[in-house]
């Protein structure tokens, strides 16, 4: 082998003394210039170093982008028959796209010659939408031992440069916030951004989507799609939905999705990240448990006495309400925390009368059921004006609350009224997702024969449809909570002031 190498060296030694004054390796440089056309045929012959000639016909296909070329290199060099022809692939600049390309056998020419023939296939024209020229650099190779470009500079190789590729779409990932665990059985809105420019008719099918896959990537999950009245603009930045999912975990992404056809693919996409969806009762508990930490971190935080440790304190308390708002706004819980805030509100205010909060009271859990029951797979969904409308309808229902003098019963009434109206849009729900049908006047009278369903009925009931319930219990709790306390410190500050009296 070493005796090999070394005729190698010698022959490459004779060859740069023929071509002292030969053109250098960029005098070896063939240009194909598509200039909209859909193949390029390139044909040179070089007189230097006893004579070479490089032939090619260069294809772009579509729909899918992609570039091969064919053809066969013919050369007197002094080059070792028993390497191979490879090649390396640049983008227009010195960027590699392709470190080793596939090799080719070497055959004897009848005029003593070498010639190999080649196929180079080059799919970065799909992956790199934005690519508009590429440089095809020929080398030969000594399976793992030497590369000729490398360890005898001195012997040129020819390049083929291909310009003016057809125009293709362009796409740039932007930026996405995928939450790592959603509530069962709720859909999710998962906010992105990216830009991508569409070249042909046939790519403008693309729609934005989630790519939900199981974590195995074997299964594809359905998710909805996002509809579009008009064609894709180069900027996107919205809303993509996730689907209600059962307890579990996913992978998402968002994407492009010609429907039945294919996913655009393209350098630089979102990478799959997992979702693990939790039950949503256990959500709704570690929602309230982080506002309380967050209310109880703010007061904390205040009280430092040294204001770089607060200013540091409040820096990471404002990070915290960024991720925790973050994960509320996605997953459709905003409601709930807005619930909880209005109820802490009604039942700490001591400017308002009773009767006020009590009818704040009622009416936020009214509204917090109504925008509740629009996030569920089983609702119809309401639009925003439905869901304007029927606040302005509870509103007015519960003006009798206003009326009623003794506070024991107003307040008696008012938690009765939502605990029953709670388990009659449940009902409603079950029923709807059963029945593709929300329950009539006529449906009601026939309400006996439930009892004869037996099971079947409470195995329609699942995790999602307790929440109001738990929103209701919660919600009486800290109304309850708070008014104790305030009677507790009213009680504490009158035996403080007859002891003071005394």
């Amino acid at each position: 082998m070493k005796a090999r190498r070394i005729i190698a060296m010698g022959a490459g030694l004779l060859a740069a003394v023929w071509t002292l004054s030969a053109q250098t390796v960029s005098d070896y440089v063939v240009t194909a210039d598509f200039a909209d056309r859909s193949h390029v045929e390139i044909s040179h012959e070089g007189t230097e170093n006893g004579g070479w000639s490089l032939t090619a016909k260069i294809e772009y296909f579509s729909p899918v982008p992609r570039v091969v070329v064919r053809g066969s290199f013919v050369t007197r060099l002094p080059i070792d028959p028993v390497s191979h022809l490879s090649y390396h692939l640049f983008h227009d600049g010195d960027e590699v796209l392709l470190a080793e390309g596939r090799r080719s056998d070497w055959q004897t020419t009848s005029d003593g010659g070498m010639r190999a023939d080649f196929e180079i296939d080059i799919p970065q024209v799909l992956e790199r939408p934005a690519i508009q020229a590429v440089r095809i650099s020929f080398d030969a190779v000594v399976e793992y031992e030497y590369w000729y470009r490398t360890e005898f500079p001195e012997i040129p190789f020819p390049e083929i440069r291909i310009t003016n590729l057809p125009r293709r779409d362009h796409y740039k990932a932007g930026w996405v916030w995928i939450p790592r665990y959603l509530p069962a059985g709720f859909g999710a809105k998962i906010p992105t951004q990216f830009s991508v420019e569409y070249r042909d008719e046939v790519s403008s099918q693309f729609v934005p989507a989630l790519d939900v896959n199981t974590v195995d990537g074997v299964e594809r999950v359905p998710s909805k799609r996002v509809e579009l009245s008009d064609p894709l603009q180069i900027q996107y930045r919205g809303w993509m939905p996730l689907d209600p999912l059962e307890v579990g975990t996913v992978m998402v992404r968002p994407g492009l999705v010609w429907e039945n056809v294919r996913w655009y693919e393209g350098l630089g996409w979102f990478e799959r990240q997992p979702v693990t969806f939790i039950s949503p009762l256990l959500y709704a508990v570690l929602i309230w448990i982080g506002a309380i930490f967050w209310w109880w971190s703010l007061k904390r935080i205040c009280s430092v006495e040294r204001p770089a440790g607060r200013r540091l304190g409040l820096a990471l308390w404002a990070l915290f309400t960024i991720w925790f708002s973050g994960g509320l706004i996605v997953s459709g819980f905003w409601i709930l925390v807005g619930y909880y805030g209005v109820i802490s509100l009604c039942g700490g205010n001591s400017i308002l009368p009773v009767r006020t909060r009590t009818y704040l009271a009622t009416w936020s859990f009214l509204g917090f059921i109504e925008i509740y029951w629009s996030r569920l797979e089983g609702s119809v969904g309401m639009a925003t004006s439905g869901i304007w409308l029927s606040l302005a309808v509870w509103a007015f229902l519960l003006l009798p609350l206003l009326a009623i003098s003794r506070d024991r019963l107003r307040q008696f009434l008012a938690f009765a009224f939502t605990l029953g109206w709670v388990g009659f849009s449940v009902a409603a729900v079950v029923y709807h997702g059963f029945f593709q049908d929300y329950p009539s006047v006529e449906n009601l009278l026939y309400a006996g024969q439930l009892g004869e369903l037996g099971d079947s009925v409470f195995s329609l009931f699942e995790a999602h449809h307790l929440l109001p319930f738990w929103g209701w219990f919660s919600g009486v709790s800290i109304f309850a909570g708070i008014g104790r306390r305030k009677l507790y410190n009213e009680a504490k500050e009158l035996h403080i002031s007859k002891l003071k009296e005394r």
